[in-house]
């Protein structure tokens, strides 16, 4: 099958072949790095096959494509891909093969598929006996910065003992961050560098993946979270105190290390191991307390009745103890169209409520880690973050789970719900410059929001209709609009995007929100332009009004022409 490229899949197919078809390919997730992958397996193909005087059929190339990956849904992802793409290369016996769990094709498939728990001792071996045979080797390392671990790393032993790597192995890895603690010293020397690089600002400069908006939201602890938080973060710090006196060097370490250096105290019962796994067991606890915090949940479920309820929601929680606290508190609400996703579910209950989300049984999904890397999941415009802590590899990975591209999408959104006085960061992402982002906090109490930004924007555009002369009957209208997108990235779209969305509105309501919706984003847009230009230079405010957006005027009659 002829494999039809994104710009960025032909500019990154041409670098891995100038680099000897070896390195690793950084690309967010949802870009379409599953059909680059495809595209090199041609190209390898088709490459061997030319070779000699006369070409050969692709069946005949003296080729194995082995795949690593991190879980079975991924395996079984990648198997599907593969049928789709190559449907006369993968039929037939020994053509396409499995390894993991009870599931071993025999090792001489021509496409082999491995999971990393089944493949750490036995891929290397099967590659090295494909290579002895005579065959090329083309390893692909799927979600690539999971290998690098002290026995995952075994799939790559092989590599060490090849004659002639260049003549015999061609390598890919692929990740959205592969750039882990052993990148240079494991991945490096065993896939190649990284050749190529695809961002968030490229791929939504390229419209390969939806436009996104963050919203942040702070919530509180309870007097009694409190009280039972700060206690342990004192136990916490005379523990640390403790181990320090004993082993200043942790000083020096991060967190990672300290974690591992920890753990193999207790393991070898060391000096100071009781003091390691009193301070281990307090973290534990003290981060249960704002897992579970009851106003995180609680805003989660409210946010959730506030969304509208055509879109289908991704939850994502950090440990499994709180996808099933907070699995049991959706359903108290709404029922059937909640379900949940993870590790300890059985398989086969698993694929069947994924299949239920895809067909839209459920509407809201919660999942721990099973949901972040690989999976194909269903069209999911909106996720909510749970999480006390993760990753910046785990954070976007989240992100990417509500960007691929679907023309019913005109702007995902993310809400990451965290609690202010505890160990959760504020800022999901490092970098604010990659999306629209707005800060939110929610009051356990009243059960309401307090969204500063989106209501001082809001006030304004209701103060300039009331001086354009709106009826009573109008400003009730605004006013119910504002309190619709309140909660929702809405306003937060490139002016240029409303004019399509308002023409092809199905209601007379429909359209006045999405005039409002305009109209604040108008202002937020013109704000930010200001601040900017006010920095840079000493630009008039008429010349950067008349740049941003058409006179307000223009504006009143418009929406008043539509308003009752």
């Amino acid at each position: 099958m002829d494999i039809e490229l994104y710009e960025w899949q032909m500019d990154c197919l041409k670098a891995w072949e100038n680099n000897g078809h070896t390195g690793i390919i950084n690309v967010i997730t949802g870009a379409g790095k599953t059909v680059f992958a495809m595209a090199g397996i041609q190209k390898v193909f088709k490459m061997l096959s030319t070779l000699g005087d006369e070409p050969k059929p692709y069946e005949t190339v003296p080729l194995q494509v082995l795949i690593v990956v991190p879980t079975i849904p991924l395996a079984s992802q990648w198997g599907s891909v593969l049928r789709e793409w190559f449907p006369q290369l993968t039929h037939g016996p020994g053509s396409l093969g499995f390894f993991y769990g009870a599931q071993k094709s025999r090792s001489d498939c021509r496409f082999m598929i491995y999971v990393i728990n089944s493949a750490r001792y036995a891929l290397a071996r099967h590659a090295h006996q494909a290579i002895k045979q005579g065959k090329r080797v083309l390893l692909i390392a799927d979600e690539c910065h999971h290998y690098t671990s002290s026995e995952n790393r075994k799939i790559f032993d092989f590599i060490n003992v090849l004659h002639d790597r260049n003549e015999s192995l061609y390598t890919m890895g692929l990740s959205a961050t592969p750039q882990n603690n052993n990148y240079e010293s494991v991945l490096v020397p065993a896939l190649g560098p990284q050749i190529f690089e695809y961002s968030f600002k490229e791929a939504l400069r390229d419209k390969r993946i939806t436009p996104f908006a963050l919203l942040q939201i702070a919530v509180s602890f309870t007097a009694e979270e409190n009280a039972r938080y700060q206690d342990l973060s004192r136990k916490i710090y005379n523990s640390w105190m403790e181990l320090l006196k004993q082993y200043p060097e942790l000083k020096e370490m991060e967190l990672a290390r300290i974690q591992q250096f920890l753990y193999r105290l207790i393991d070898q019962k060391d000096k100071g191991w009781e003091t390691a796994d009193q301070y281990m067991r307090f973290v534990f606890m003290r981060s249960g307390i704002t897992r579970t915090a009851k106003a995180r949940i609680q805003c989660a479920i409210d946010l959730s009745k506030r969304l509208p309820q055509k879109e289908r929601i991704l939850v994502f929680c950090e440990r499994i103890d709180q996808a099933e606290k907070v699995y049991y508190e959706f359903r108290k609400s709404f029922g059937n169209t909640v379900n949940r996703y993870h590790s300890k579910i059985d398989k086969e209950e698993r694929k069947r409520i994924l299949r239920a989300f895809k067909e839209n049984e459920i509407r809201i999904l919660i999942s721990c880690r099973a949901l972040d890397e690989g999976l194909d999941v269903p069209d999911a415009s909106i996720g909510l973050v749970l999480a006390s802590t993760s990753t910046v590899r785990q954070r976007i990975q989240r992100l990417g789970r509500i960007l691929r591209r679907s023309s019913n999408k005109p702007l995902a959104a993310l809400y990451y719900i965290y609690v202010k006085g505890s160990g959760d960061l504020p800022s999901y992402l490092t970098e604010r410059t990659t999306a629209q982002v707005t800060d939110l906090r929610y009051l356990l109490d009243e059960k309401t929001y307090i969204h500063d930004k989106y209501e001082t924007l809001a006030v304004q555009v209701l103060d300039d209709q009331i001086a354009a002369g709106a009826s009573g009957t109008q400003i009730l209208e605004i006013r119910q609009c504002i309190d619709e997108g309140q909660l929702l990235p809405d306003w937060m779209m490139e002016p240029s995007e409303y004019p399509a969305i308002i023409n092809t509105s199905k209601t007379r309501h429909e359209k006045n929100y999405w005039l409002v919706m305009k109209k604040i984003a108008e202002k937020a847009m013109y704000y930010s332009f200001l601040t900017a230009e006010n920095e840079a230079d000493d630009a008039s405010w008429e010349d950067q009004q008349a740049g941003l957006f058409l006179p307000d005027s223009d504006f009143y009659s418009e929406a008043l022409d539509n308003l009752e």
